[in-house]
């Protein structure tokens, strides 16, 4: 699970599951409720305060190492925090497992195991011929720029010798499908003993990432009462707990470089490959189809084997920060500005002067605007305060989903906007130091701050949910609307929520107490070239 200042196990849980099926309202609802009686979660102070230090007094020294925008990466970030990710530039291999219950037979659950596996293997490494939108390894090439290609293996179908309920019920671990995981790498060294050490490229004695596919459906309201026939109301809690789709850390194993062990993995359903509801016509029988496989939830999960967090809140009756239109909230189109950025993906123009600047389309080359909310003292990296601004537009990764919506038309997931248009988001990710025995911390723009020590932890201070933030009024990623006061409550962004042409945006405060210092003017926006003009100005003049 993800190491925690001041949450309790169950809630670290839930910080790792993801938007993941049609049912994710009634079955995240049914959690939170189970957890917070009262049904809603209260923004208590952590008990943490903020300190100054010398920190607040750096001087960046601006010199072309600094300027690239690298000098901290979201790995360094998480290998500081004790997370193992997926390496997110290069030619990197993934370890996919399907796994099934001794109770639970693949062919009693799915069918043909051949073609089964056959179907795991186009939603991860097939072409886009092979799926309804993309694979997971198309959709990361294209997403990073080609930045990262992934290649990788499904493996047979791995038995795990024991009932789902005795898995599920099974308090041994941290989580049960930490159980799954050690069963299945065990099993894969035996079975593909040649393989072991080609997904560890690192050299590190971790397997870069694993991905487990389980043979039962995920549990929704469309299976509730399949389960609900065979277990008890006690057993049926675990079962529901159990069979959903998140990403999760076995910390306790150590490193064996001669023997790669697993750490990082995702733990999902098969059942998850036909959630969008694609087809394809074939022959010329008017209307016969084949089903086609969809791989927006597995994408989703391999964000976060990446590093990435969830952009939507788990805190109940909260709003949308990042206005649920993005890869990594509501599992839909193409990463943020933000998420490129941490990867390495995106080298936004730092905006250090006033003048006119021209970005492109941001689904064609990245390109992106970036204001610090403090220059003096910004760090150069993705963890900092800032503003990020880019140009939308429905094309590419973002186009199925901004015509078609995710589900079908009766589900309750947006679609992803229409039109060109300008996002301008509010990024508060800088790093925090916490003393966990005098609940002090500060701000810092180093990593791994050579201040820790067995009582100090460092991590990104802010989260979308309100309750995993060192502040409660600082969200990671905003999605700032140019309409007045929007809050995404209740509701998804639109293209009512973009920046068009003769928009001025100025009035802005940052979490840091500093104010914007500019006004912003969109001039144009050219659908033909796919560009856009902005003018940064100093206000009143």
């Amino acid at each position: 699970m993800k190491k925690g200042w001041f949450k309790i196990l169950i809630v670290g849980i839930l910080s790792l599951i993801t938007l993941s099926s049609c049912d994710f309202y009634e079955i995240i609802n049914e959690l939170l409720n189970n957890i917070y009686p009262t049904g809603s979660v209260s923004y208590t102070d952590n008990g943490f305060r903020l300190v100054s230090t010398p920190e607040e007094n750096i001087t960046i020294v601006r010199d072309d190492e600094t300027l690239s925008g690298h000098s901290i990466t979201l790995k360094d970030v998480k290998d500081g925090e004790g997370y193992e990710v997926f390496p997110s530039i290069g030619d990197n291999n993934l370890l996919v497992i399907p796994v099934y219950f001794s109770d639970y037979p693949v062919e009693q659950c799915i069918g043909d195991k051949g073609v089964a596996k056959e179907n795991i293997e186009k939603v991860f490494f097939g072409s886009t011929q092979d799926t309804g939108w993309e694979s997971v390894s198309s959709y990361y090439n294209k997403s990073s720029y080609g930045n990262l290609n992934i290649t990788g293996l499904v493996t047979d179908w791995c038995p795990l010798n024991k009932t789902l309920i005795d898995v599920a019920m099974n308090t041994q671990y941290d989580d049960p499908s930490i159980y799954c995981l050690e069963t299945a790498v065990k099993w894969f060294k035996t079975n593909y003993p040649d393989e072991v050490t080609n997904f560890d490229l690192d050299s590190d004695g971790y397997i870069d990432s694993i991905v487990l596919v389980y043979a039962n459906d995920a549990y929704s309201n469309s299976t509730a009462r399949d389960y609900s026939r065979k277990y008890t109301s006690k057993e049926l809690s675990y079962v529901k707990n159990f069979l959903w789709a998140y990403t999760f850390w076995n910390y306790k194993v150590k490193a064996n470089k001669y023997s790669p062990e697993g750490n990082a993995y995702t733990w999902l359903s098969y059942s998850f490959l036909w959630e969008g509801g694609y087809y394809e016509q074939t022959g010329t029988y008017f209307g016969s189809k084949n089903k086609l496989v969809d791989c927006h939830t597995y994408v989703h999960e391999f964000g976060h084997l990446l590093g990435l967090e969830d952009y939507y809140s788990y805190d109940d009756n909260d709003f949308s920060p990042a206005g649920r239109l993005d890869m990594m909230d509501y599992n839909i189109g193409d990463h943020s500005p933000f998420s490129k950025y941490c990867l390495g993906w995106i080298e936004p123009t730092i905006v250090d002067h006033v003048g006119t600047y021209t970005i492109n389309k941001f689904t064609s080359d990245g390109s992106a605007l970036l204001i610090p909310a403090d220059l003096d003292r910004f760090s150069y990296s993705a963890f900092d305060e800032y503003l990020l601004i880019d140009l939308y537009s429905p094309d590419e990764l973002n186009k199925l989903d901004s015509t078609n919506q995710y589900c079908g038309s009766t589900s309750q997931y947006p679609k992803l906007f229409s039109k060109l248009g300008v996002r301008i988001f509010h990024v508060d990710s800088r790093l925090a130091v916490l003393n966990q025995q005098n609940k002090q911390y500060y701000y810092t723009h180093k990593n791994n701050d050579l201040s820790l020590n067995r009582h100090t932890i460092q991590q990104t201070a802010h989260s979308n949910t309100p309750s995993y933030s060192l502040d409660p009024y600082n969200r990671l990623l905003t999605l700032l609307s140019s309409q007045t006061d929007a809050m995404f409550k209740n509701k998804a962004a639109s293209n009512a929520d973009l920046f068009d042409k003769g928009d001025v945006f100025s009035s802005f405060g940052f979490n840091n107490g500093k104010e914007l210092q500019y006004e912003i003017t969109i001039d144009s926006i050219d659908s033909l070239t796919g560009t856009c003009q902005i003018t940064v100005s100093k206000k009143g003049e």
